[in-house]
């Protein structure tokens, strides 16, 4: 076990920083501050999402040096956290959404898609049209819930998807063949304002009206890997050595608002109800938007380093009261998971 674990619950006190930090955000509170309630998990952990501060789903890789291992989940229910069996062995899950009030999806390798009904609190395995992986899913509502993804190594050749799900089962999405095989893999989608968007690998973009897809510009031509908004903010993030963010302007298009041209590597976008974004990438790398101008966080990478959180970000999500959940791990090799947390809450490790 490394040094970090016995550092994981230390507070770095940031207040008097963000107040005088113009490149943070503002504070959520006089006493927020960074912390790690998970560390060097297992398996490392892919998304994160929610419904408030008292219900929060992580979810990742399995621990595969442990034969039929499932992959990992956990929720937060504001006091402690609950390890959430799904019976899937070997299976990395990478993606978590759900509905306010309803149930809760998961999404990974082999074609899975688990769904967790909240009236039971079980976990059900849905048929999937094939063993694709799926890196994204999106419910709109109950009847109406999407998932994209691709198998890896395709090389040149197509082989992205797109599923939807209208209430009696998963079946692939009448997206035009010239439009699917515009990226090797699709990674994940968002709707807003009655249009669906999906983001891929080359910066590909889908646009679906409800009756026309399209495949717009994105003002990128690097993988595009999460798409999140919030009011007139719509922004996506991605990249490989550097990172791009970039944006739906007011006028329908999509340009780059990458602050330099240096910017690391971004893999998860959440956009709030203010507008003001927050992206996680390598290196525990934190962007913020702050009055719509897009900088990294140089407060939270002292915060982290102190901490000694040094794996790469993969997702975040923004409770309703500010917080922001910030997971990760090593992601290549699917180890060492780790969660970090900026608040006022003290959140507990992980037993």
């Amino acid at each position: 076990m490394r040094f970090r674990s016995f550092v994981a619950t230390l507070f770095v006190s940031v207040a008097c920083l963000l107040g005088c930090d113009s490149e943070s955000a503002t504070p959520v509170a006089a006493t927020a501050s960074w912390q790690m309630p998970i560390t060097e998990h297992a398996g490392a952990f892919y998304s994160a999402w929610g419904t408030s501060p008292n219900d929060v789903w992580i979810v990742g890789a399995a621990n595969h040096k442990t034969a039929g291992a499932g992959p990992s989940v956990l929720h937060f229910d504001g006091a402690a956290w609950q390890n959430k069996a799904v019976e899937a062995p070997g299976v990395d899950l990478w993606w978590v959404s759900g509905l306010a009030g309803g149930d809760t999806w998961f999404a990974g390798t082999q074609g899975t898609i688990a769904r967790w009904h909240r009236d039971t609190g079980k976990v059900e395995i849905e048929k999937t049209p094939s063993a694709d992986h799926i890196f994204g899913l999106l419910p709109v509502a109950a009847n109406d819930v999407w998932a994209v993804g691709g198998s890896l190594g395709c090389g040149a050749k197509t082989c992205g998807v797109v599923w939807h799900n209208d209430g009696t089962g998963w079946a692939a999405a009448s997206v035009p063949p010239a439009l699917l095989g515009g990226a090797t893999q699709w990674f994940k989608a968002w709707k807003q304002k009655g249009i669906l968007w999906i983001v891929g690998a080359e910066g590909k973009l889908l646009r679906y009206d409800g009756s026309t897809w399209t495949s717009p510009a994105s003002g990128s031509d690097r993988t595009i890997l999460t798409i999140h908004g919030n009011g007139d903010v719509l922004a996506a993030v991605g990249g490989a050595d550097y990172g791009d963010i970039v944006e739906l302007g007011s006028d329908g298009a999509w340009s780059k608002v990458t602050p330099s041209v240096l910017f690391p590597a971004m893999n998860g976008v959440f956009v709030p109800t203010d507008g003001n974004a927050v992206a996680v990438g390598g290196g525990a790398a934190v962007a913020r938007r702050t009055h719509g101008v897009w900088a990294q966080d140089k407060v939270a990478k002292k915060a982290l380093e102190n901490i000694l959180a040094f794996e790469a970000f993969h997702g975040v999500y923004v409770d309703a009261d500010g917080g922001v959940w910030a997971v990760g791990g090593q992601l290549e090799s699917g180890t060492l998971g780790q969660v970090c947390y900026f608040g006022s809450k003290k959140v507990p490790m992980l037993k």
